[in-house]
């Protein structure tokens, strides 16, 4: 009664200034005054968490009751009805934040034991932490988006090599011939997790997948730690998507035709026998450039069924977004172009001559190789060119607020720069040798 009224809360107990006012802000009774999006007020939140203090984290967050009644009577009665709402908001989140489906009704998607473990851990914590299950009620992302991978990579960032991936706080990548490495998202806590020159990473739970070059391209595993590390197949593995417990990949080895294999390294599946390339599986379809067809976008569903063609262009560096497929065509001059995943129009973009393409929260990067091969981006409905870096760069991987790429004017070394071209900087890794060729051409 008090929300609706209109009148001005005072900031819950013991939450603090920071995240009383997050609290605040979702309940204002101005629908103006409160976040615009859930994604705005997720991540209000994580900035929220990540700048507590552990013992802050163990704190109760107590709301004040409107009865003016004794200080114990309020603790147990917030206490209870935070306890009663968490425990319903869970049950939504079990609803809206199940596994995708993969593949058909009889093969449903499972995590596997050791994401199951971890999963189980982090709900067992929220159950004794009072702040965490708070935490909760403004939704499920703290927990599976934030702390957990549902998916090992972004599709732009795979088809540029995936040399970068995030998991929660931690942002893993691969300093091409000079190591697999891990950090804090603004680079602290350095640490390399095997010499492996990897490609396509993909990181999901405890594990992190990727195809080893130092190995003929063999697709591994290592953990999170670098504790353990797996050989999975003998195929010369490309284009690495990693959904629950199935990884795709193109197999070099078998013409580049599209396989798929459990995270265990078991049931090795062939799925299609077109030679497949930029691969994007995305709703319980795989997307792909058939150069068995010149190029032309094809789509077949994650069993192998349903074939179907999308296109006439020859088309490269694939990116699936919001029911578009976003890709440079290389009949017409390397243009940047899109065209609807269930086919129709093809529609050009821009004009100059775009590579390395990389759909990131509705902006599409990419370099331009009628400029110098410097890094742009443009809206994702089109619009005017913006230069992030007059950097000439490759590889292009997004993560967080950051791209990751190879800089070609310094050595081919990994750079990271901001989506907005600010801080650029070479990324930290252990002085290991490296050579010329251990970086090839997309």
């Amino acid at each position: 009664m008090r929300l609706t009224g209109g009148e001005i809360l005072n900031l819950p107990q013991l939450a603090g200034q920071a995240f009383g006012e997050v609290i605040l802000k979702a309940c204002s009774f101005n629908m103006d005054d409160r976040f615009e999006s859930s994604i705005e007020m997720r991540k209000a939140l994580e900035s929220v968490l990540e700048g507590m203090k552990d013992e802050e984290k163990n704190e109760a967050i107590l709301f004040p009751k409107a009865d003016g009644g004794s200080e114990e009577s309020k603790n147990d009665g917030s206490n209870e009805e935070l306890k009663a709402d968490a425990d319903n908001e869970e049950s939504k989140a079990d609803a809206y934040n199940e596994e995708p489906k993969i593949d058909t009704e009889n093969e449903k998607s499972k995590s596997d034991g050791g994401n199951e473990k971890l999963r189980n851990d982090f709900e067992e914590e929220l159950d004794k932490n009072p702040l965490s299950r708070t935490i909760n009620l403004f939704g499920p992302a703290l927990i599976t988006n934030k702390f957990l991978n549902e998916r090992g990579n972004s599709l732009g960032n795979i088809v540029n090599g995936g040399i970068a991936a995030q998991q929660g706080l931690w942002v893993y990548y691969s300093n091409v011939g000079r190591g697999l490495y891990r950090s804090k998202l603004d680079g602290s806590d350095l640490g390399m997790l095997c010499e492996d020159s990897a490609w396509f990473i993909n990181v999901i739970g405890n594990w992190i997948y990727y195809s080893n070059a130092s190995d003929e391209d063999r697709l591994y595993k290592i953990s999170i730690d670098g504790l353990e590390r797996t050989r999975l197949n003998d195929d010369k593995t490309w284009d690495i998507n990693v959904l629950g417990d199935w990884i795709y990949y193109c197999n070099e080895s078998d013409g580049f035709k599209i396989y798929k294999i459990k995270t265990d390294g078991t049931c090795r599946i062939k799925l299609n026998n077109d030679s497949s390339y930029s691969l994007n599986v995305e709703h319980n379809w795989i997307y792909y450039s058939n150069k068995s067809d010149k190029g032309k976008i094809y789509k077949i569903r994650t069993d192998g069924a349903n074939r179907t063609k999308i296109n006439n262009n020859e088309s490269d560096f694939l990116n699936v977004y919001n029911d578009w497929i976003y890709y440079s065509n290389k009949g017409d001059g390397f243009k940047l172009y899109r065209v609807g995943t269930f086919g129709g129009s093809d529609e050009m973009l821009n004009t100059g001559m775009c590579r390395n393409i990389n759909v990131h929260g509705d902006w599409v990067y990419y370099t331009n190789k009628s400029e110098g091969g410097k890094m742009c981006r443009l809206r994702a409905d089109g619009g005017i060119q913006e230069t992030v870096a007059v950097y000439k760069g490759d590889f292009l991987n997004m993560v967080d607020e950051f791209v990751f790429f190879c800089n070609k004017n310094d050595g081919e070394k990994l750079y990271r720069i901001g989506t907005d071209g600010s801080m650029p900087e070479e990324v930290e890794v252990h002085d290991l040798p490296s050579s010329d060729d251990d970086w090839f051409s997309l």
